[in-house]
Order: structure tokens, then C-alpha cells, then sequence
């Protein structure tokens, strides 16, 4: 039923396409078409052109033409596309801007017939009406595009990313991918189309289906260490299933995000850090002769973050330490040691957050004994806390594109160690 649909569509839309004037640097407020070979263009200003015309097109044997444009191209009626490459091969096409059609068969980027064709979007495609599509490949093969932005199509048997006897190109997506509308696919990869690579980088978000029945198509999955996802696939064959920072599990596409379990050792150092630096500090001031009150207290307040892309944490952490005296009679300086703290430490695009409420108890000998000019300090702690975690899990079959799970868990914590102080 696709193949049949395919060429009927394909029958209809060739007679019916309208020309707009040449392009020249500047503006086009109605449109324009390219049918030269090896020029540069610089196109300025918003594209609309009058109901039923392309944006831009490339018209047949337009080759190695350099594109940049700089504005929004917005298509009404049937048939009107908003960048449309005909029979046109090795062409460079930036864009910075949204393309939106509305109307039946209205695609937002077409390559018709087209190879080695490199197109950069910064921005959104929007498309409405039936059978249309955000990005359309048809026969071309060997292309690379790069959307940065989201892509959204409503209509009846509508694809977000279509791809048809089309071979060994690459999508890289970064943005959400939105297909809604009875037999509508945010991707479809036919039979005749293999070897293409579709990448999703962090922020991607997938709504709708994933089906295909093409040989070796890939979907690359850059979202990061955080992610976690469970995409629900379709199609006479499997995707091949890739993820670049961990694990993914066939049998449709799915990956827990592990950044908070790589960042447990890292967690477990900023729980102690602040309570080992008031423990130091007593012993320094004790070592130093310092009269000892009843009672000290500490608190404190952290904000650290790490900006690598696709390995973010962010975390905050709150608390307070207090030591009570209880040397009593005795010589030997001894506190009774008690600490609170709240944190929250958040993971990659906040995809993972998790936060915590402990308490810690303990005895400390800040000068159990001295010797050599120098002071040994003691302490044992222990204690638990209390973890709320939720979890961003991206899901092709919600109309959200994504839900979230929470869940509990308890932490014990028991440290013991001895510190040396010299002058």
C-alpha cells in the first residue's frame, strides 16, 4: 500500500510545480530557483511565497552550488515545499531559520533524484496536512543532513523522515522529531532503502513510529550517558542499533541512563569532604591549644558542576555539623559528632536527578595523642540517607514523547579513619 500511495503521489506532484524567478544575493520574499552550476549564494530575509509555490528550488543539473540563507521559509497550498532539490548533486545549502508548509503533499525538505547534497538546518520544520513530510529523500542517495531544531508534522499518513529507495545517507537530528495523524511515522525507511544512518543527538526527543524495512539502516542514539529511553520500533526488518556512550537492548531500542551510578564515588566524596574538613579544623585547634566550648558547629554550602557535553552533573548540597564536648573529666578531647545534609544532583539535560536527606552520627578524638611535635586524631561515623531519583525515560509512543519514573532507595554509610598533624 506504501509503494502504490509512492507513486501516485510522485505522478501527481511533477506536473504541478511552480517556478519562481532566479536567485540572486538578497532578499526573495517570494521564492526563487537555482539552475546553475558551481555559484555561491547569500540569501537575506524571510521567504513566502504566493499559495502553491516552493521556497527555493533546485532545478535539474543545479550541481555544486553553494547556498546560505538566512531567514524563514513559509509555504501554503498543495504541493508547495519549502526547499526542493530536483535531479541537483553536491550542493552546500545552510539555513539558518524555520521552514513551515501547510497543505496536502507539502513537504519541508525534498531531495528528489539528488546525491552528495550536504543541507544544514538551524531551526524547525513544521509541517501540516496529509501526506506531508518534514524531510523527504526520494532516490537519492549518499546525502548528509543535519537538522538542528525539531521536526513536526500533522496529517493523515504523514512521516517526519521519509525515506524512499534511498541509500547510504546520513540525518543527524538534534531537536524533537513529532509525527501525529492516523498511519503517520516520525521515521519510514521502505524496502528499497539501505545502508542510511540516522542519528539522534542529545535533545532529541522521538514521537511516533519507527518502521522499516530497508537492510542495515541505522539508528545512532548520541544522547549521553544520562539518557535513558524505550523506543518501540516497526518494520519488516530490525533496525541496527547503535548508542555511543552505552549499552542499548534490541528487541525494539531500549537504554537505562548510567551517569548517576558512574558519579556513586564522586557522590560518596562530597558526602564526607565537609564533614572531614570541620573534623581538621577541630583538630588544628585543639593541636594549637584553642580553649574547647561545649558545643561547635559547621555548616555549609556547595554548588559544583561539570559542563562536559554528554557527561553534565550539576549538584547542590546543603548541611551542618555539630560536635558536643564530651571529654567530661577526662584529658582526652572527645566530640560527639552529628550531621545533616540535603543535596540534589541533577544529570546530563536534567534527564536524571536524584535527591538525598542524610543523617550521620559518630565519635571524634581530635587529639587521641601527640607525639614528635605532632598530633593523631580518630573518628567513626555512621549513618544512612534517604534517595528520591527521577528518571527521564523518552518514549516514541506517548504523545509527550517521554515519562518519568521515580523511585526510592536507602544508603548507609561507615567511615573510620586517623589524621596526622605536624607543624
Amino acid at each position: 500500500m506504501k509503494k502504490i500511495v509512492l507513486a501516485l503521489t510522485t505522478t501527481l506532484l511533477l506536473p504541478n510545480m511552480s517556478y519562481a524567478a532566479a536567485c540572486a544575493d538578497g532578499a526573495h520574499a517570494a521564492g526563487c530557483t537555482i539552475g546553475t552550476t558551481g555559484i555561491d549564494y547569500t540569501l537575506t530575509g524571510d521567504i513566502a511565497p504566493a499559495s502553491g509555490v516552493i521556497g527555493i528550488q533546485f532545478t535539474t543539473g543545479a550541481d555544486a552550488n553553494t547556498l546560505n540563507l538566512t531567514g524563514d521559509i513559509t509555504t501554503a497550498g498543495d504541493y508547495a515545499y519549502g526547499l526542493y532539490l530536483l535531479r541537483s548533486d553536491s550542493n552546500t545549502t545552510s539555513l539558518t531559520g524555520n521552514i513551515t508548509t501547510t497543505g496536502d503533499d507539502a513537504y519541508g525538505l525534498w531531495l528528489y533524484d539528488s546525491d552528495s547534497n550536504t543541507t544544514t538546518l538551524t531551526g524547525d520544520i513544521s509541517t501540516t496536512g496529509d501526506f506531508a513530510y518534514g524531510l523527504w529523500l526520494y532516490k537519492s542517495d549518499s546525502n548528509t543532513t543535519t537538522l538542528t531544531g525539531g521536526i513536526s508534522i500533522t496529517g493523515d499518513d504523514a512521516v517526519g523522515l521519509r525515506l524512499d529507495d534511498s541509500d547510504s545517507n546520513t540525518v543527524n537530528l538534534t531537536g524533537s522529531l513529532s509525527a501525529t495523524g492516523a498511519s503517520s511515522y516520525a521515521i519510514y525507511a521502505d524496502s528499497a532503502s539501505d545502508n542510511n544512518t540516522i542519528v539522534f543527538n542529545q535533545g532529541s526527543q522521538i514521537i511516533g513510529g519507527l518502521d522499516n524495512d530497508g537492510t542495515n539502516n541505522t539508528l545512532t542514539f548520541n544522547l549521553g550517558r544520562a539518557a535513558s529511553y524505550n523506543f518501540t520500533t516497526s518494520g519488516a526488518v530490525n533496525w541496527v542499533l547503535n548508542d555511543t556512550t552505552k549499552t542499548v537492548i534490541a528487541g525494539s531500542a531500549k537504554s537505562r541512563g548510567v551517569a548517576d551510578i558512574d558519579d556513586a564515588g564522586n557522590r560518596l566524596y562530597q558526602r564526607l569532604s565537609q564533614i572531614n574538613s570541620s573534623l581538621s579544623n577541630q583538630q588544628r585547634q585543639t593541636r594549637q591549644g584553642q580553649a574547647r566550648g561545649d558545643y561547635w558547629i559547621d555548616s555549609y554550602y556547595t554548588d559544583s558542576e561539570r559542563d562536559t557535553v554528554l557527561q553534565e552533573v550539576n549538584q547542590h548540597t546543603r548541611g551542618i555539623t555539630v560536635g558536643f564536648n564530651a571529654s567530661g573529666d577526662r584529658n582526652l578531647a572527645m566530640d560527639v559528632i552529628i550531621n545533616y545534609e540535603n543535596s540534589d544532583a541533577g544529570y546530563g539535560l536534567s534527564e536524571q536527578t536524584v535527591d538525598s536527606n542524610s543523617l550521620m552520627v559518630g565519635l571524634s578524638f581530635p587529639e587521641l595523642m601527640t607525639a614528635m611535635d605532632g598530633s593523631l586524631a580518630v573518628k567513626f561515623l555512621a549513618g544512612m540517607s534517604d534517595n528520591d531519583r527521577d528518571l527521564t525515560v523518552l518514549n516514541n509512543t506517548v504523545s509527550t514523547g517521554q515519562e518519568t519514573i521515580t523511585d526510592s532507595y536507602d544508603s548507609t554509610y561507615v567511615t573510620a579513619g586517623a589524621s596526622w598533624m605536624q607543624s
